[in-house]
């Protein structure tokens, strides 16, 4: 069903159209689908776009708060502790030739 709804131009009409207005005027949006009914091809995609916006929206925010979940345990690290396996290997590389540099004699 959703293919039939791809191929209509009403459909992709209303879909656009919501999908734009929800970006841009969210309250004229709220207004006109208080008033409609998916009665035809062109309120059918007027809903899906809203509510794909919406989704989209909702994905967002989910993105933005675990990336400020992640970026207290960022701070909270310690300097000193590796952030990744090769910055661990250039640490321990470092130590090592300190270490030599300290056993050759002067």
């Amino acid at each position: 069903m959703e293919l039939e709804f791809e191929n209509n131009r009403d459909y992709v009409w209303g879909f656009n159209s919501a999908y734009l207005l929800s970006e841009h005027e969210p309250q004229l949006l709220s207004d006109m689908a208080r008033g409609m009914n998916p009665s035809n091809d062109f309120t059918e995609g007027f809903f899906a776009g809203k509510s794909e916006w919406e989704i989209e929206q909702s994905k967002d925010q989910l993105n933005e708060i675990d990336q400020l979940r992640e970026q207290p345990e960022e701070q909270n690290r310690d300097p000193e502790e590796p952030k990744n396996e090769l910055e661990e290997l250039d640490q321990i590389r470092e130590q090592s030739e300190e270490q030599d540099r300290d056993l050759e004699p002067e």
